[in-house]
């Protein structure tokens, strides 16, 4: 078995716009045609054929990975609902879509260096409001510690499903980066 040895980093808006470039997610932010006064813009809407929009809350409280991705964009929503104390949320992303990560791994050649692991934020204006677009692997995780599972909330269409990774053969660890 493969060992994918990653160390976690924060997420910061350099982070975010790297992911952004690669059209992985979609940062909460005004566009180019809201310049004007007055002016109403769609940010983008989802595909009919998978249902109306809800917004679901969501405490994670695993460190197992359960990589997946859907046909569908969704948005992540990470205020603060009373979240002081509670145990540092993280979220793996894989830096390809779902189906060249699972190719690499069927190949053998999949490396730490095609994910990451973010320590996310709540409340920080640049990073706690984003889309998971289409295709793009991820999983949140809570490690074992003091206090209780953060909540966050996520809007995505009603009957968005979802497609796990296939990784056989790798295994995941994990540390955190010093500063």
């Amino acid at each position: 078995m493969k060992s994918l040895k990653l160390t976690a980093i924060d997420a910061s808006p350099r982070v975010f716009a790297m992911l952004e470039k690669r059209r992985l997610i979609r940062t909460l932010r005004p566009g180019k045609e809201s310049t004007a006064a007055n002016s109403v813009e769609t940010i983008y809407t989802s595909s009919p054929e998978y249902g109306s929009h809800k917004l679901i809350c969501v405490r994670p409280d695993s460190a197992q990975i359960a990589l997946n991705s859907h046909p569908d964009n969704e948005e992540f929503i990470l205020v603060d609902p009373g979240n002081a104390g509670c145990r540092p949320l993280f979220m793996l992303i894989g830096l390809y879509l779902h189906d060249l990560i699972e190719r690499k791994a069927a190949d053998g050649s999949l490396c730490a260096r095609d994910f990451l692991l973010l320590k996310l934020g709540f409340n920080s204006p640049s990073t706690c409001v984003f889309t998971m677009l289409a295709g793009t692997p991820h999983c949140e995780l809570v490690f074992p510690g003091k206090g209780k599972a953060p909540v966050f909330f996520v809007a995505e269409p009603s009957t968005l499903s979802m497609k796990f990774v296939k990784l056989d053969g790798y295994e995941f660890g994990f540390s955190r980066a010093k500063k």
